[in-house]
């Protein structure tokens, strides 16, 4: 009996009476729960792995149902967005000129609640599954919608495009304000993000991205094209939205042109897509 005894309190006996007793400790209770729900989690990620997969052509038309779904009102997201057309012919001009044999590496400035985004990471994404497109935004009131972002989020989502896409919640160059329902200079809080992303992602060495849309704060355009020569490749494109309609895009469009820094493959309008025509160091 006592040769029983001692086998139940030494050795790997004990050990496992030990993890017994801890089961049912509050610490047991909360491990035991911690793994339940991380087997819970992992299923419902396989189950969306499944489900939720990039769309052949998340088109525009889609976008917007979805997020007016979410309560947005459609009208807002339709003239805060670049049009289905223009998007249209973005790609069919761009496509000719991307990188063959390796993911495109993008930049998008301006998100709203993400329409013209996830045109371009689908886009992107058929061209070479690993592309990425990295966005800056604010996050700021715009027309109305107080958190664009989660916006962007869902709806990146929704066409499994996450794991194609890197947000960064600020601004090119400085704070700026006036924007229609959006914070101004009074409330800077309710606009705090970040500021000099495209000042950052040079120092960090984040250099030669091979498409950027510019669809942001349209006062400052030609500023963001200087920064961003640091930070594009030889041959790399670059795609300007409202050159009809802002006479700041207008201008920057026509400087860049008039210096010979870049040649004008198509226009549409409404967007003018570039070609940079100088080494990205000059």
């Amino acid at each position: 009996m006592g040769q029983v005894r001692r086998g139940l309190t030494s050795g790997p006996w004990r050990s496992r009476l030990r993890w017994a007793v801890r089961l049912v400790t509050p610490w047991g209770l909360e491990w035991w729960s911690h793994m339940r729900a991380m087997k819970q989690l992992a299923r419902v990620r396989e189950a969306q792995r499944r489900q939720v997969t990039p769309t052949p052509d998340p088109s525009v038309e889609n976008a917007i149902r979805f997020l007016v779904a979410r309560g947005l009102d459609e009208s807002d997201v339709r003239f805060g967005s670049i049009p289905a057309t223009s998007l249209t012919f973005m790609a069919r001009t761009v496509a000719p000129h991307l990188p063959s044999g390796r993911p495109v590496r993008a930049l998008h400035i301006g998100n709203f609640v993400g329409v013209s985004l996830c045109f371009l990471t689908a886009f992107l994404w058929r061209h070479d599954e690993g592309s990425v497109v990295l966005s800056i935004d604010p996050n700021v009131p715009h027309r109305g919608v107080s958190q664009p972002q989660g916006h962007v989020l869902a709806l990146l989502q929704h066409h499994g495009l996450l794991a194609n896409s890197l947000i960064v919640p600020g601004y090119t160059l400085e704070q700026s304000f006036g924007d229609p329902g959006a914070p101004d200079a009074a409330n800077l809080s309710r606009s705090a993000a970040c500021v000099n992303v495209l000042k950052n992602l040079a120092t960090l060495g984040a250099e030669s991205f091979d498409l950027v849309l510019i669809d942001g704060n349209h006062e400052h355009v030609e500023r963001e094209l200087n920064e961003l020569r640091r930070l594009i490749a030889p041959g790399s494109i670059v795609v300007l939205d409202d050159i009809d309609d802002w006479q700041g895009v207008r201008e920057a469009l026509e400087g860049a042109l008039a210096h010979g820094r870049s040649r004008e493959l198509g226009s549409d309008g409404r967007l003018a897509v570039l070609q940079l025509q100088q080494p990205a160091s000059s």
